[in-house]
């Protein structure tokens, strides 16, 4: 798109033109969102496998215990009780989307389609009076007297304006516009960051070549944990193989720990350390051994080990499982030694996972890192030390669990720093 140098004073100024950054200009009367892939919303297209889980049921609590950091998760209370699921959920029916509630609390538009929630955003900003101007940089943030007064492109036009909003995402997925943009003009502008690791991306462990042969087999219920330096932290619920890595929501929801991990064991620290209960309710080896022998004695004994286990995980994995664990193919309960059944129950209630690298920032959903929380003020999102400046989305260092919650805090933090300009300007509404 050309760009002009006709002079404009603007009266909001929206940087970036992906979930966050919709929202907040649909919100506001007049808005000019500068995005600079040729098409807004790109990356909205591709969430939820194209279906886009557009947010998830809950209070505003639990939306914001959803947050991978104590930090994140104190921070977004604020936003999420200004703008909370039920009020996401209310505003895209006005704006035209049937919404329709899925297993485990997921909101999805009843179309099936992300497009429709894209569209709506769309529309939506367009009947406010907004502008979207694709194929435009920004490159610089200029500030007078402590406020932001001016944004600068690639081209080098300025462009004036009374407010600016800072929603040019993270650093996951730069082919669908998100590369770093906000973290880098931040930093010019005298603000700390935090480096982006990539978050919700599949793992890929150092294991047995026998997994490899498991691509396709997913698992209902497992349970992951990684220990750190940073600490420890589990994550529940499905698991697919792909036959190099894992994915799923119990993998995508510790790729962030591990990559940081990873990371800093690169600097000297110890190697983040995992493990996989491949039932999340049968995570002691005590456990499974009652589970064996209580079978064994409903089929006295003649029962093969691995057929017994197979009622309880796929048994292309209790295959797996048992040659690992030193278990003969054939070995029925009766037969079955001591020692490679004592091994066996350990491996089914706590995998040994060792992650050699993650999925990296050109594939992973979302990234965590970017403009520490601190500086930002949660209740209305405008930076403490340079008025005028808000910072929404993942343009701040918020990451959540996959289910529908980043978008909730997209489309939330958008709307409490619309709330705030407004306030300023209650006759023009911006």
């Amino acid at each position: 798109m050309q760009e002009t140098t006709d002079y404009r004073m603007e009266s909001v100024i929206v940087i970036g033109g992906g979930a966050a950054g919709l929202a907040c200009a649909a919100h506001l009367e007049g808005a000019l969102v500068l995005e600079r892939l040729p098409q807004a919303g790109r990356k909205i297209l591709v969430t939820g496998g194209g279906r886009c889980n557009f947010t998830h049921e809950g209070s505003p609590e639990a939306l914001a215990a959803a947050c991978t950091t104590t930090a994140a998760n104190r921070f977004t209370r604020a936003a999420f009780h200004t703008f909370p699921p039920t009020a996401q959920v209310r505003w895209f029916e006005e704006l035209g989307v049937s919404a329709r509630l899925e297993a485990g609390g997921l909101w999805f538009p009843a179309s099936q389609q992300a497009a429709s929630i894209r569209e709506a955003l769309l529309r939506a900003v367009g009947a406010r009076g907004g502008r979207i101007r694709t194929g435009v940089r920004v490159t610089r943030l200029l500030l007078r007297e402590g406020a932001v007064c001016c944004v600068e492109t690639a081209s080098g036009e300025q462009i004036e304006a009374r407010h600016v909003v800072l929603a040019a995402g993270g650093a996951a997925r730069p082919g669908l516009g998100t590369d770093g943009d906000a973290a880098r003009l931040a930093a010019a502008a005298g603000l700390d960051t935090h480096p982006a690791i990539p978050a919700l991306g599949a793992l890929y462990p150092d294991w047995d070549a026998a997994f490899e042969t498991l691509s396709g087999v997913t698992l209902p219920d497992a349970e992951i944990t990684v220990s750190s330096a940073a600490g420890k932290r589990s994550a529940r619920g499905g698991l697919l193989f792909t036959g190099r890595g894992l994915s799923g929501p119990a993998a995508l929801n510790v790729c962030a720990d591990f990559a940081s991990g990873l990371s800093r064991a690169d600097a000297g620290e110890a190697q983040p350390q995992g493990r996989i209960a491949w039932r999340a309710d049968q995570n002691r080896a005590e456990d499974w051994m009652a589970i064996l022998e209580r079978e064994a004695r409903a089929g006295q004994g003649r029962r093969l080990v691995r057929t017994t286990l197979s009622a309880w995980l796929p048994a292309s994995l209790a295959a797996v499982l048992c040659r690992v664990a030193g278990m003969p193919e054939d070995c029925i309960h009766a037969q079955a030694p001591r020692e490679p059944m004592r091994r066996l129950c350990a491996l089914c209630a706590a995998w040994p996972l060792r992650v050699l690298r993650t999925d990296g920032l050109d594939k992973a959903m979302v990234s965590r890192g970017g403009i520490v929380l601190s500086q930002v003020k949660p209740a209305t999102l405008e930076c403490r030390s340079i008025r005028g400046l808000y910072v929404i989305g993942e343009a701040l260092d918020v990451d959540a669990i996959c289910g529908g919650y980043n978008l909730a805090w997209a489309w939330a933090s958008g709307a409490t720093a619309a709330r705030a300009i407004r306030a300023e300007a209650p006759d023009g509404g911006a």
